[in-house]
């Protein structure tokens, strides 16, 4: 007999008390890899001899519980809302980015020479280079290209 065959009967016998358990409390208890202890849960649910009753944790790990019975669904966000979200998220970075430069127009290109022309001035909003960090980052080059 393989490992699979005693380690799937174990699994029956252990699942036949009526207990919700994951793969995860399923392994440990029988000293053997999550992947195996949930493939065996797995092929249970797909013969219809065990079902999904539920999620747990961030990653929504199946609970498994001996018997027929209806697989819960797996919970997701309501994709509605999270479209609104990405769409509120969206006009608030384009209302935001308008607001902080001026010159952001999204919907409009502008040849090379423009671009240069707006996005090199020299204003006096730029902050003035540290010349510590400017001969750090200079020394660091040198050090670097020897």
């Amino acid at each position: 007999m393989s490992e699979t065959q005693t380690l799937t009967g174990r699994i029956r016998a252990l699942m036949t008390d009526g207990k919700p358990r994951t793969a995860a409390e399923v392994a440990v208890l029988f000293n053997a890899r999550v992947k195996l202890a949930r493939d065996v849960l797995s092929h249970m649910v797909a013969t219809g001899q065990a079902h999904v009753c539920g999620h747990v944790g961030a990653n929504h790990a199946r609970v498994f519980r001996f018997g027929p019975g209806e697989n819960a669904p797996l919970p997701l966000l309501d994709s509605e809302k999270a479209r609104h979200k990405r769409g509120n998220v969206a006009r608030w970075r384009e209302a935001h980015h308008a607001a902080v430069d001026p010159w952001h127009e999204p919907k409009q290109r502008y040849s090379d020479e423009e671009l240069d022309r707006r996005y090199r001035c020299t204003g006096a909003w730029w902050p003035k280079a540290d010349p510590v960090v400017v001969n750090a980052m200079r020394a660091l080059v040198r050090g670097g290209a020897q």
